[in-house]
């Protein structure tokens, strides 16, 4: 039994991520070296860090672009802001997918940067004209 150093909760050694196997100790003895974060807690945060790193990138992102709707100016609240892609022929993956800046900005600059209602807008005319676009 271990307990996890972030949760506080004793669990078994199983539910450790081992980080040297068969470590040889000088008394002659091997043990597995276990990790002080249980398996649930590194999950909680790695996908933290994944997160903080994909806000982190789209600031940039936005930053690069003007950091502004490029219709109507918007420009309060991050995560209301989009990439829409203004030939969808030509995207090769979506944004949100990247975690490099360097090979985000070649995506983005196919890009107009539009908040979300503009962008439901833009959709929704394009449908408009064309409904078999969609």
């Amino acid at each position: 039994m271990k307990i996890c150093k972030y949760c506080n909760i004793n669990k078994e050694d199983t539910e450790f991520r081992i980080k040297n196997k068969n470590k040889q100790l000088k008394n002659g003895n091997v043990v597995d070296f276990r990790s002080n974060q249980c398996y649930e807690c590194e999950k909680i945060e790695s996908n933290n860090r994944n997160k903080a790193l994909k806000l982190n990138l789209k600031q940039k992102l936005v930053n690069y672009k003007g950091g502004k709707c490029e219709r109507c100016g918007y420009n309060e609240c991050l995560d209301a802001l989009d990439f829409h892609h203004k030939d969808p022929f030509k995207k090769e993956f979506a944004i949100s997918s990247s975690y490099n800046f360097e090979k985000s900005i070649i995506e983005v600059d196919k890009c107009s940067l539009l908040c979300k209602n503009c962008h439901t807008k833009l959709h929704k005319d394009v449908l408009i004209k064309n409904p078999h676009s969609a």
